[in-house]
């Protein structure tokens, strides 16, 4: 089992990086939203999943560990493959992905290739009732002003994790023009 490598980024594609550790160059499929932020000959560290298929080895990388947790949690949902999983997590943030399933918000689950009506349902079924495996990610809902927020700063090409972590930061009972200006400031130190 690879549970997480560190090294340099030697190459990245639409879908996949190749990350050289002690001169040895692993294949780790990881998120378009993520490959787009890595830059080339920086270090980093994946944590990382090995899947074995019938006719294929994938390796899927993950930056945080909570992506981790939250990519087994989803593979283990009857009828959800790896490719699917791993599609779901591209399509938003861990906190949003949290709040889909704890507030079965099926139209989140309609912009992931691979995933229809019956999967969504599926998914929010089986990991209701693992509320408290996905609160250990400490995890907490974003809020639809908080959302705009987040869409705003990453058009300006912010980082979404740093942006979440900084809202967290800010006061929540301020106007949200007054909060972006908080963002902004935070953001650019």
């Amino acid at each position: 089992m690879i549970y997480s490598l560190t090294g340099t980024l030697k190459q990245r594609s639409d879908n996949f990086v190749v990350l050289d550790v002690n001169n040895i160059g692993y294949q780790i499929y990881i998120g378009s939203k993520t490959i787009q932020k890595l830059i080339l000959e920086n270090k980093y560290t994946f944590y990382t999943k090995l899947v074995v298929s019938d006719s294929d080895i994938f390796l899927y990388g993950f930056v945080d560990e909570g992506f981790l947790n939250m990519f087994k949690m989803l593979n283990n949902v009857s009828g959800i493959g790896p490719k699917s999983a791993f599609n779901i997590l591209d399509a938003g943030s861990l906190q949003e992905i949290v709040s889909a399933i704890s507030n079965a918000d099926k139209s989140f689950f309609k912009k992931v290739s691979g995933v229809g009506p019956k999967s969504a349902l599926k998914i929010i079924v089986e990991l209701q009732d693992k509320v408290g495996k996905i609160k250990e990610l400490n995890l907490k809902p974003i809020s639809s002003a908080d959302s705009d927020i987040i869409e705003a700063l990453e058009g300006m090409g912010y980082h979404r994790d740093n942006i979440i972590d900084i809202l967290d930061k800010i006061d929540s009972g301020i106007s949200e023009q007054d909060k972006i200006k908080r963002a902004l400031n935070l953001l650019s130190k």
